[in-house]
């Protein structure tokens, strides 16, 4: 099964579940709406907001949830709390959501604002370097409000 995610045509909120998608190889169909549709669409999401991740039936809102229970499936989270000490310490799903809106940032400044700060750069780094990310960030269709211009290395 698919999953699908509906978001704005934009980076937004909705670049780090792009980022987990690919990094944990799922197929999803990414289903980015223009403002016309989200005037149609809104009075039937959860709330009258997006992201909304749809999987075998179920919806599922919010940013930080669905990043969440994504992580889980490709193992960026533990089954327990000592299982999360040990992923924690190599890459979690948070790493993925802060290295997403980081380089938004960065597109929409186009300047790279962590060059004085080695720690958060080697973290954007490592995330910029996983296969996947790297693939999607290449691929990905630079469009709406927020131009995520992915930096040169």
């Amino acid at each position: 099964m698919t999953y699908k995610l509906t978001y704005f045509d934009t980076a937004g909120r909705g670049e780090a579940i792009r980022f987990i998608l690919n990094y944990g190889e799922f197929d999803f169909e990414d289903n980015r709406v223009d403002q016309d549709d989200w005037k149609k669409l809104k009075p039937d999401t959860p709330f009258g907001k997006l992201p909304v991740l749809e999987y075998k039936g179920k919806v599922a809102h919010g940013s930080v949830p669905i990043c969440r229970y994504l992580a889980k499936q490709c193992k960026l989270a533990g089954n327990n709390d000592l299982e999360d000490l040990e992923i924690d310490g190599v890459l979690t799903w948070a790493d993925l959501l802060f290295a997403s809106i980081m380089l938004q940032l960065i597109g929409q400044l186009e300047k790279d604002i962590f060059a004085d700060y080695p720690s958060l750069e080697k973290n954007i780094r490592k995330v910029e370097e996983l296969p996947k990310i790297k693939e999607w960030l290449i691929k990905r269709p630079i469009t709406g409000l927020i131009p995520a211009i992915p930096r040169t290395t």
